[in-house]
């Protein structure tokens, strides 16, 4: 298995191979290319909860990763749960789209199996509204009560992600293990978030984006459009200060859209992350 070391920046393979984005890390006991025994969180059935910390491991312990980006699905479909990766349906946009952005590049990351490597490579985490709950017909989990248990420990998961993050960066503003950008990969993932949907019928609109100013709402604007969101459920757990949210096309197969109407979205989503320096610039790390 290969052994990495971390440099100042972006540097090439050790072993020869022109992966410019491959870090390295002297003091890591091992890097693991597989989420098997990844230990970033709790997995169920193989699948990891959550991914966010590096796959470079030192003294037992994963190296923490100030994200860029957290890729929120769903819930993971079957082939994700049967494989134990991210976006493992063959039909699934998801890695096509991160390539043709740019957002990763095409001969670093080749695959699903790759997930555990993104935050290490390009700050980049995977997580799912409904996670630990696999089933390719999101159809079947529209009730209320099922999001109103879901949101609560997607929620409980934001916060997991920023304290320990953190605390493991040894950040002192508690801002730093907050990921910059947090993107929905799906809209009915977001808009369940909210208590109630707005009538179409209703005339108290809810002001968009005015001034760039993010408000907290119980009701879902009648119309939400792909990119950033400037109205999100009451009860959001990370400053809005810190972490942009977005809402993107589904990755799936079955969603029904073109190729320019899937992908002109998560192109402006890359043009944005561009902005945010890879391996990101830290808020505040505390002086040791």
């Amino acid at each position: 298995m290969q052994r990495f070391t971390f440099g100042s920046g972006p540097i090439r393979c050790s072993s020869g191979n022109n992966k410019d984005l491959e870090q390295h890390c002297s003091t890591c006991s091992e890097t693991k290319d597989s989420s098997e025994g990844h230990p970033d969180a709790t997995k169920k059935h193989g699948f990891p909860r959550v991914l966010y910390r590096s796959d470079c491991i030192r003294d037992g312990k994963a190296l923490p990763v100030a994200l860029r980006l957290l890729i929120v699905g769903h819930n993971p479909s079957e082939a994700s749960w049967d494989r134990g990766h991210y976006y493992a349906n063959p039909n699934n946009w998801m890695w096509r789209i991160l390539q043709e952005t740019s957002i990763v590049d095409k001969d670093v990351v080749v695959s699903c199996e790759q997930d555990v490597q993104m935050p290490r490579l390009y700050g980049i985490g995977f997580t799912d509204v409904g996670t630990g709950v696999r089933g390719t017909h999101s159809s079947a989990f529209t009730g209320k009560h099922v999001y109103t248990h879901w949101r609560g420990a997607f929620y409980d998961t934001l916060r997991e992600i920023c304290e320990n993050t953190s605390k493991d960066l040894e950040c002192c503003c508690s801002v730093c293990g907050c990921p910059r950008l947090l993107a929905f990969a799906g809209m009915k993932q977001f808009v369940q978030l909210f208590e109630s949907r707005k009538r179409k019928d209703s005339n108290d609109g809810i002001m968009l984006g005015i001034d760039n100013k993010v408000i907290m709402s119980s009701t879902c604007p009648e119309k939400v459009y792909f990119g950033r969101q400037f109205v999100l459920p009451r009860g959001w757990p990370l400053d809005t200060k810190n972490t942009e949210v977005w809402v993107l096309p589904s990755t799936s197969g079955a969603a029904a859209m073109t190729r320019h109407d899937r992908l002109e979205p998560w192109k402006r989503l890359a043009r944005r992350l561009t902005d945010i320096a890879n391996p990101r610039t830290l808020e505040c790390i505390k002086e040791t």
